[in-house]
């Protein structure tokens, strides 16, 4: 009997982005040069992956559609990535006609599409883009997007959006333009500020009452059309609603529920890292870590495709403690969150 996979993996096709938004932790991180992932490093990494981790994100925090060689990825994950879920994160800029039939012919699990207003100015303000529409390019690419998906039941296409002052008095607009274009889903993630400054100007408590009876109507909206909805502040209830959901957006349905189990049981019994034992983080190089912040390395590709993963990211997680998290900003960041929300 085949044994579940448990864990996913995170990596950037590319770290570059061309965007700037103000909230995203990559332009805020001090980092080296950015250097797309090498496509003979991706053919070494992927079968590997494809063995271990039952999801894999092509994409985090950089723009994977500028790789030089996207397409010629597509088909290498096409060919090596053949039991794994597979998610594409991307602004949707360069969503084009070749990129777009090039990751539906890939096989991806889903899109997610970073879309956090329709409102021109304020997206202009939140990705410091100048051009005139931009959302509206956006948009229409999502749009031929799903034409061209036509009748497959994947990729499933998942708006993502950020959730801040300026942006939540939108997000009904957004909703019903998600269910008139076809989309299959939408995500909110609320909003972690990366200075004071930046928190005084746009975070908004999700515990709020404006904040409740948006929500309750975007979220009516959403599921009344049977798509896809997520949010990380939902109770217990709509939480478990929302896992069992996620099985259309997902594949490996086993798997996947296996792994929302443990994400629970992480956050709510061991509390010090909702990631711990969950994730894999791969970096450019190749090199392989058990958290976001380059803590708790496994070793590169080459120390360890031949060893046990499910042991070593267990004597990895043991190790994990206060001292660890005590320097990790998503740590801190959270941790401002709650002393903040107290306060309010």
């Amino acid at each position: 009997m085949k044994l579940p996979r448990l864990y996913d993996a995170r990596m950037d096709l590319d770290l570059r982005c061309n965007y700037n938004c103000f909230y995203c932790w990559a332009n805020h991180d001090e980092k080296g040069p950015d250097i797309p992932m090498d496509l003979d490093l991706l053919e070494e990494l992927l079968p590997y992956l494809n063995k271990n981790c039952w999801h894999i994100y092509l994409s985090c925090a950089g723009e994977p559609l500028i790789h030089p060689r996207f397409t010629e990825i597509m088909d290498l994950v096409k060919r090596e990535v053949t039991t794994s879920d597979a998610t594409i994160i991307t602004n949707g800029w360069a969503l084009n006609e070749k990129n777009s039939k090039s990751i539906i012919d890939a096989g991806i699990t889903s899109v997610a599409v970073s879309i956090d207003t329709t409102d021109s100015v304020l997206y202009n303000r939140i990705t410091g883009l100048e051009k005139a529409d931009s959302v509206g390019r956006v948009m229409n690419n999502v749009e031929e997007f799903i034409r061209l998906r036509g009748k497959r039941k994947y990729p499933r296409v998942i708006i993502n959006a950020v959730v801040m002052k300026s942006t939540i008095t939108h997000l009904q607009q957004l909703a019903e333009w998600i269910c008139s274009a076809g989309a299959d889903g939408l995500r909110l993630l609320w909003f972690l500020p990366q200075s004071q400054h930046i928190q005084d100007e746009e975070y908004i408590s999700p515990d709020a009452p404006e904040s409740a009876v948006i929500i309750r109507s975007v979220k009516k909206t959403i599921r009344s059309n049977g798509k896809f909805f997520d949010y990380p502040h939902l109770k217990s209830f709509g939480k478990v609603s929302t896992v069992l959901s996620g099985l259309s957006i997902n594949k490996n349905k086993s798997e996947y529920l296996i792994y929302a189990f443990r994400k629970f049981w992480t956050a709510v019994v061991s509390s010090k890292c909702r990631l711990k034992g969950l994730s894999i983080f791969i970096n450019r190089s190749g090199s392989f870590f058990m958290c976001p912040d380059s803590y708790q390395s496994l070793g590169d590709i080459a120390a360890i495709k031949d060893v046990d993963l499910h042991k070593q990211v267990t004597r990895k997680t043991k190790q994990y403690g206060k001292n660890i998290c005590i320097d990790c900003k998503y740590h801190n960041s959270m941790l401002l969150l709650k002393q903040t929300d107290k306060q309010e």
